[in-house]
């Protein structure tokens, strides 16, 4: 309950004695984690605190007893605290949005365009296995400068 309230508060001090006092770092309240609140709101330093612990399930889904609520740490972050580095930030980490509408707000597409280009020289799959378009013309302009 400590690690909420200061998630809640962005107590950065607090969330640490909490941790090193043996909180759960996926301890649920109704709905919500500690990493799901910060992301709610917006508080950036508990998130980075709480990704660096190892234990923390990013993509921990919770949701009410009667399921009309359901919500992870991306979706909290794209929908209420609507701020791109954060959702840059959980994208990096590997977080997956869990609504479809998610993946078309503006604030998700933006940082997901950002996430993508530092992806470090990885070659990115379209979702049919295939190498983009762009990828596909520069092999092909490759082989043509090599058979010369």
């Amino acid at each position: 309950m400590d690690l909420l309230i200061a998630a809640e508060e962005n107590n950065v001090a607090n969330a640490k004695a909490a941790i090193a006092g043996g909180a759960d770092v996926n301890g649920k309240y109704n709905v919500m984690t500690p990493l799901i609140l910060a992301c709610k709101n917006n508080n950036m330093d508990i998130v980075e605190l709480l990704l660096s612990n190892p234990d923390v399930r990013i993509n921990e889904e919770l949701a009410s007893p009667d399921r009309s609520i359901r919500q992870n740490a991306l979706d909290a972050a794209v929908l209420d605290a609507q701020d791109e580095e954060l959702v840059e930030y959980l994208l990096a980490y590997g977080a997956e949005p869990i609504h479809s509408f998610v993946r078309t707000n503006p604030v998700y597409l933006r940082a997901k365009s950002k996430a993508d280009q530092y992806m470090g020289g990885k070659k990115r799959r379209t979702r049919k296995g295939r190498k983009s378009k762009k990828a596909r013309k520069s092999r092909k302009a490759h082989k043509k400068t090599r058979r010369i």
